[in-house]
């Protein structure tokens, strides 16, 4: 489980729906959920996660996608498994795992030091908690 610490840098609410996006460092994080807690406000600091099997990696990546969250990132490093793979994505000095099938990984020849862009739905980042800093 990637967990990251943002500022929350806006909030929208449509209906049942909270949007809102995060800003950690450089990086721009977009989370949609259904259950948002009252505590969150503009410019509090919160703690938010994303499952390592939820980021997807493109290589050579052009065009357009319905994924709201795209970050370049280069590959820092690979542990090949027989059926799964776990690879670390270095984001300024975010390190994040993605999890994704090794069949992957050989068929986009993907290697340490690659530059790739990861996707990440925003219904795929959870909060975790509001932070009192």
């Amino acid at each position: 489980m990637n967990k990251i610490k943002a500022r929350v840098e806006e909030i929208k609410i449509v209906d049942e729906f909270t949007f809102i996006t995060f800003k950690s460092k450089d990086i721009e994080l977009k989370m949609i959920s259904l259950d948002i807690t009252s505590t969150i406000e503009v410019a509090k600091m919160a703690l938010i996660s994303i499952k390592a099997t939820q980021i997807g990696i493109a290589k050579d990546f052009i065009g357009k996608i319905s994924c709201d969250n795209q970050i370049r990132a280069s590959i820092e490093s690979i542990k090949i498994g027989s059926l799964f793979s776990s690879i670390n994505l270095l984001i300024g000095d975010l390190i994040l795992e993605s999890i994704i099938t090794t069949q992957a990984i050989l068929e986009m020849n993907l290697k340490v030091g690659d530059s790739v862009v990861t996707l990440i739905k925003a219904f795929d980042i959870s909060l975790v908690e509001v932070l009192d800093v």
